[in-house]
């Protein structure tokens, strides 16, 4: 691998080779509760940003449906900045910031909050103890939303591949999205369960969004003073939380060393972030409102959801003005009961209502210090003085109160804004994800994760005291196995896993029969097998149980693993070791022996989570069915609206058209009447009567307007050439032409047949019938199918143009009604010439068809003729070599009768001997 030293400020796709393992693109989502980013990365998509319809960078984190009919499943779905307009108008249908329900269940204080902050949005729960939003009849899962949105990106992502490059391949297969460290094992497993709803998924993997931001500074910076740790807190204020990574991030000397960014500490605000500052732009806009109107009550008002929907997008907007300004102007039309309010807020009153956050905004930053995790062979803690500076990201960071807040725990000195407060965790996010899929080669970097979270498990038997798992601090992914006693492994046992102070799982382990008391005098020993996955979930993996028949097997347990003298002699206090599997002292009694003997026993043992469940496989097809449907209908409506989207873009090129000065001077004023009125009534279709349109009723319309407007551009383009008898004459002699042909055509086809004929036989091939017999291409065949009828109406206009022209009718008119008389010949002309010319097409095929047809039946003759003169060749020789052997055989059938005549004499006169 190459390491680049000199310092660059080169953007980060050049930091990709494009030597790559495999041709599947990633998609790496940063997914915020307000917005979310997203970045591509394939061969022909090097770390680009995908970006929405409307060309931004980032779009609104949710999702709205609007109900199109009485039918449950017409339903209309939209994305981005339109979902931010519908809030207003159809809250109950409008779903923003579903990242907080994910793995929540339905009287969870979070969901409680986004309630309050979403009214109108009706919360139901799930079989599963889980939220789902319910829309008309139908209850929509939160995993099944989020995993719309993400399948909605992912489609935008394949379709940015296919724009760089037509002929690419290319598509998403694997997908990383960031999520905070504080996120628990529902919330992981439900965010999971969302992302496998993406299509030709073969990889998902989440990834701290605190080391995303640290990897992308690392990399970007690439300047540290070498072999010298260097502290940064990563802080992060977004929508919904506050989260403070303490990151180490080291650069060595020695080349071949990759780059290292280790996590140290973590401290966070689950509740605060910029949805909160939000909430209190609100309180101060409804309570100008309400001393404005007392004929308004707060009751009233709070029963208002489209009344609370627009207070809240203002209060978003005042929130980012006050930012940059020192007041903000609300202007909200029809608030509640068509009262219109305006009012301004100032940054003073924004600041003095935020006062009380004021521990909330520091102490993710003091905690991230103060808790720092116990690393092996690193017993000195960082302090704040140790601290390079403080990275700020997110959104909110921008405020100025949350600044100063900072600025007067760590100076102002050590605010460091120096990496891009929005795309920051999206860039990382997409090289962490590339180095974990391998799928391209990347600057080398080493990062070290670690678990913010203690797991423990505690024994439902009060003798036995809890156990950790995994430490806080423990790096992931590991393996980690744990040995501890139990008197009688007979009786069923129960135990919960805890992650900090909540139950995420509880194991049930059936007893083992013969494991009594009696037979295993020295107690049981379960042997249970733990992993930390790359995503932070955490797996029972195994469990087998040893039976202790000796006072050695315990001893050897006891000095060895448990480190009391004796099994019995545990009491409540003690406490067990665990220990990592791959470096597990090996037991000193034989363990195949005791399997053998039936001392060694997987028992039976279930986990079940305690708080939510993960989806069903049922639940899954389900909710797959219904996504593929709306996907259906979807691409339908869009079809449908682009279809209108053409007519109207070619209703209004056809309305300027019809204004240009030399088409008013020189057009056709009756084809143009026609096409104005035309216009002005597709116009109003498409107003008020298209709903309901079918995609081949709006092309129908769009193109009668199209070839009316070519028929008028094609008048223009003659309207200085001269147009009256010589004109029509010689179209009149063209047409004349045609028809000779047409009439010769029967009598030529003949003379050919007859031709054909005398250099046939006609014994063995019927030239007529076979003629007659042979097949054309279908859309010859559908040309010519109605030869006659064109053929006779262009031989009566014929006649007409011959009246017309000799009779000069044609003085009687003007240059449009003239100009229409031309193009209508002209068109029968070229009619006919169709017509005629699949004819004579269809003509010479079957003439040369019949040559072929006759030649291979010649060949054929000849070949069974020159079989027969085979034949009767061989049965010539056959007969001639017969008669030989016929001759042969009857000269020494001859032979062979005298032989025989001369044995029976000598025969008989041997008996007259012994006779006698």
């Amino acid at each position: 691998m190459v390491r680049v030293w000199a310092k660059s400020t080169q953007l980060l796709p050049i930091w990709l080779l494009l030597s790559t393992y495999a041709f599947a693109a990633l998609l790496a989502v940063d997914y915020g509760q307000q917005f979310m980013k997203a970045m591509v990365v394939s061969p022909q998509a090097p770390l680009e940003m995908v970006l929405t319809p409307e060309a931004k960078r980032k779009e609104v984190s949710g999702l709205a449906f609007k109900q199109l009919s009485k039918k449950k499943d017409d339903i209309e779905r939209f994305y981005g900045s339109a979902v931010g307009s519908l809030a207003t108008r159809f809250p109950q249908n409008t779903m923003l910031h579903l990242k907080s329900l994910l793995g929540r269940s339905i009287d969870d204080p979070e969901v409680i909050k986004y309630q309050t902050e979403h009214p109108g949005l009706q919360l139901v729960e799930t079989s599963r103890k889980t939220v789902a939003v319910k829309i008309g009849k139908i209850q929509y899962p939160i995993e099944e939303l989020v995993g719309m949105n993400l399948i909605e990106i992912a489609t935008r992502a394949n379709n940015h591949i296919k724009e760089n490059d037509k002929r690419s391949k290319d598509f998403v297969e694997k997908v990383a999205i960031s999520i905070p460290a504080f996120w628990d094992q529902y919330q992981r497993a439900a965010l999971m369960d969302a992302g496998m709803f993406v299509e030709d998924l073969t990889g998902l993997t989440l990834i701290n969004d605190g080391l995303a931001i640290g990897i992308n500074f690392a990399i970007k910076k690439n300047d540290f003073e070498l072999d010298q740790p260097h502290h940064y807190v990563i802080y992060d204020m977004g929508s919904g939380s506050i989260k403070a990574s303490l990151v180490t991030i080291t650069q060595h000397a020695e080349k071949d060393v990759p780059i290292k960014i280790e996590l140290q500490g973590y401290g966070f605000n689950s509740t605060l972030g910029g949805s909160s500052l939000t909430t209190h732009v609100s309180s101060l806009i409804k309570q100008k409102f309400l001393e404005n109107n007392p004929s308004v009550t707060e009751e009233q008002l709070e029963k208002d959801p489209k009344a609370l929907a627009k207070i809240i997008q203002a209060a978003e907007k005042a929130k980012l003005v006050l930012s940059a300004n020192g007041e903000s102007s609300v202007s909200i039309e029809s608030l509640t009961q068509d009262i219109d309010f305006k009012a301004s807020i100032t940054r003073e009153e924004f600041e003095n209502i935020m006062e009380e956050d004021i521990d909330g905004i520091t102490g993710p930053l003091l905690r991230a210090i103060e808790n720092q995790f116990e690393i092996d062979g690193n017993d000195e803690k960082i302090t704040l003085n140790d601290i390079t500076g403080i990275i700020l990201s997110g959104g909110s960071t921008r405020v100025p109160f949350v600044q100063k807040t900072l600025g007067d725990i760590v100076g102002n000195e050590k605010l460091l804004k120096i990496v891009n407060a929005d795309e920051s965790v999206v860039n990382g996010l997409s090289l962490r994800g590339t180095q974990l899929f391998q799928l391209f080669k990347t600057r080398p970097f080493s990062v070290s994760d670690r678990s913010v979270f203690n797991f423990t498990l505690h024994p439902h038997n009060k003798d036995q005291a809890d156990i950790d798992i995994f430490k806080v601090g423990s790096p992931y992914p590991s393996k980690r196995g744990m040995l501890f006693p139990i008197k009688d492994a007979s009786k069923d046992s129960q135990y919960s896993v805890y992650e900090n102070d909540k139950v995420i799982k509880t194991i049930n382990i059936k007893g083992i029969d013969n494991f009594t008391e009696t037979n295993c005098p020295f107690g049981s020993v379960f042997n249970m097998t733990y992993a930390l996955t790359q995503i932070r979930t955490l797996n029972f993996d195994t469990i087998q149980c040893y039976c202790l028949q000796d006072e050695k097997e315990a001893a050897i347990v006891k000095k060895e693993i448990l480190g009391v003298s004796a099994l019995e002699e545990m009491d409540e206090d003690d406490e067990f070791e665990s220990f990592d599997k791959e470096e597990a002292p090996v037991f000193a009694f034989d363990v195949d022996a005791k399997k053998e003997q039936g001392l060694m026993i997987t028992p039976e043992a279930h986990g079940n989570d305690d708080y939510v469940q993960s989806m069903s496989s049922e639940e899954r097809m389900e909710c797959t069915n219904r996504i593929k449907m709306l996907d259906e209908n979807d691409k339908k409506r869009f079809q449908i609206q682009e279809a209108k989207n053409h007519l109207e873009s070619s209703l209004y090129d056809v309305r300027n058209f019809l204004s240009e000065e030399d088409l008013l001077k020189d057009g056709p004023p009756n084809q143009m009447e026609k096409l104005s009125n035309l216009v002005t009534e597709y116009l109003e279709w498409l107003e008020y009567e298209a709903d309901a349109a079918t995609k081949s009723e709006i092309n129908k319309r769009r193109k009668q307007i199209v070839n009316m407007k070519g028929n008028i551009e094609k008048y223009l383009e003659t309207a200085g050439e001269p147009l009256g008898h010589d004109q029509l004459q010689q179209l009149l002699d063209v047409a004349k032409t045609l028809m000779e042909k047409v009439e010769s055509n029967e009598a030529v086809l003949e003379e050919k047949l007859e031709e054909l004929e005398s250099k046939m036989d006609q014994k063995i091939f019927d030239i007529r019938k076979e003629y007659g017999n042979i097949k054309i291409p279908s859309y010859l065949a559908q040309t010519i199918k109605d030869y006659n009828s064109t053929i006779t109406i262009f031989e009566e206009s014929i006649a007409n143009m011959t009246e017309f022209v000799e009779q000069k009718i044609f003085e009687n008119m003007n240059r449009e009604q003239l100009y229409s008389v031309k193009v209508m010949f002209e068109n029968l002309i070229n009619a006919a010439q169709d017509k005629f010319s699949a004819l004579e097409t269809v003509q010479s095929q079957r003439l040369a068809d019949l040559k072929s047809t006759y030649q291979r039946k010649m060949r054929a003759l000849k070949r069974k003729e020159k079989k027969k003169q085979q034949a009767e060749s061989s049965k010539t020789v056959s007969d001639k070599s017969a008669s030989e052997a016929i001759s042969s055989s009857s000269s020494s059938s001859t032979t062979t009768n005298n032989r025989s005549k001369s044995a029976n004499s000598a025969s008989e006169t041997e008996i007259v001997h012994d006779e006698l």
